[in-house]
């Protein structure tokens, strides 16, 4: 079930309609972004207990640096064009190139995480996210260099 809504307060009332009216015959995800809502009215309701008792998953898109987001504006505005950030990529410097792929990447994981929530089988995922294993630091002595 996706709510899309211009302001938080609008969300919050048609969240509260598809919930009284669906209750847990649907599947319900949250998702968190924070560069369009701070989401207190939100955090701050019944509202998150109740989609976490109905076992909602929360997807968080990364924010993006004013930077990388300034000279997305300028790549479009040379290009006469919006353009999407693969588009933009090849225009930008490697910093900002490296936040989008990072800032893809990391939601791209979010959403394979949660795959059965979002696709008829998570089996139609035909490329998956290669994840980086943790590595155990190897504590050295600065004394015995």
């Amino acid at each position: 079930m996706f709510i899309f809504a211009s302001d938080e307060r609008a969300a919050m009332t048609s969240a509260a309609q598809i919930i009284s009216a669906l209750d847990r015959r649907a599947d319900y995800v949250i998702v968190k972004n924070p560069a369009r809502f701070t989401s207190q009215i939100f955090e701050n309701s019944k509202l998150p207990a109740l989609l976490n008792q109905f076992g909602a998953p929360t997807i968080e898109v990364p924010r993006i640096t004013h930077g990388t987001l300034d000279a997305l504006d300028v790549a479009s505005r040379q290009e006469k064009k919006a353009l999407t950030f693969r588009e933009a990529e090849p225009m930008l410097e490697l910093g900002s190139t490296f936040e989008l792929q990072h800032w893809r990447n990391r939601l791209f994981a979010q959403f394979e995480d949660i795959a059965e929530f979002l696709l008829p089988s998570p089996a139609l995922i035909q490329n998956r996210i290669t994840r980086v294993k943790p590595t155990t630091p190897v504590t050295i002595n600065p004394y015995d260099l």
